[in-house]
């Protein structure tokens, strides 16, 4: 969802060196991407880590010393023979991501209504909706994009590509394209499905903020508010992370060519 569409533009960029207005933007973005994740955890600390709030400061701490060390590890030179690719690109979206991922979590945190200690969300007048539609719109573009394209990758069932496709010849001598899908497929229709199928699925329980609610002492009921979606978040930050350095560890550790 991070890596791939972030990782066409680096592939442009890396085969077109010369252009260097592309060059700047680039660094331009990627360095608003990484002062924008500092600043998004310096108002984290400031509006949900208190000294009262230990989890929350230990969600922060452990989400950001895992940015810290995914990110040198995209240009570590290890990593670049391997991967040529890659770079601070991936690593600034990857880290926009896992810090939001840890902002919604923090938001999520159920408290009593009239304590703004660790969630200041609770006082009267604040409002989630806009990083609700914020990761609303960045889950459905990320979904669609990836969805589509692990669909169109997949292999199970795909018939195999070759470079080119023979002709054939009718009755009459007349040549006529052949049927590159005759026997096959050239994408999976199992997996188009299944990639389809989780993703809605994904969105959904986004939607409805994973359906969570819980009763307060007051016998209040406060929705998305549990710490059954405080868990489902702050676990996929870090599984993010993990991929991610994976994505850059596996071409070192493993015997075979990652595409």
């Amino acid at each position: 969802m991070l890596v791939v569409p972030n990782h066409g533009p680096n592939a442009e960029a890396y085969e077109k060196t010369d252009n260097k207005l592309y060059v700047v933007v680039l660094v331009a973005v990627t360095a608003c991407a990484f002062l924008g994740s500092l600043v998004a955890v310096i108002l984290m600390y400031l509006w949900f880590g208190s000294p009262d709030c230990k989890l929350n400061q230990f969600f922060i701490s452990l989400g950001w010393i895992l940015c810290v060390l995914a990110t040198p590890l995209s240009v570590a030179p290890a990593v670049q023979d391997a991967l040529p690719k890659s770079g601070l690109g991936q690593a600034a979206m990857v880290t926009v991501y896992s810090t939001y991922l840890v902002a919604s979590t923090l938001i999520s945190v159920p408290t009593p209504p009239d304590d703004y200690t660790c969630n200041f969300t609770n006082k009267p007048g604040t409002s989630t909706a806009t990083i609700t539609a914020l990761g609303v719109a960045f889950t459905f573009t990320a979904l669609a994009y990836s969805a589509s394209g692990a669909a169109i990758r997949g292999t199970m069932g795909a018939a195999e590509e070759t470079a080119l496709i023979p002709e054939n010849e009718d009755e009459n001598g007349d040549m006529y394209p052949a049927d590159d899908e005759e026997n096959g497929v050239q994408y999976s229709y199992s997996y188009f499905h299944i990639v389809f199928a989780m993703a809605a699925m994904y969105l959904a329980m986004l939607l409805t903020n994973w359906n969570t609610f819980e009763f307060l002492p007051d016998d209040n009921a406060t929705i998305g508010k549990s710490m059954g979606a405080v868990w489902v978040k702050i676990v996929s930050s870090w599984v993010v992370l993990l991929l991610y350095a994976w994505s850059l560890i596996a071409p070192l550790v493993l015997d075979r060519e990652f595409k």
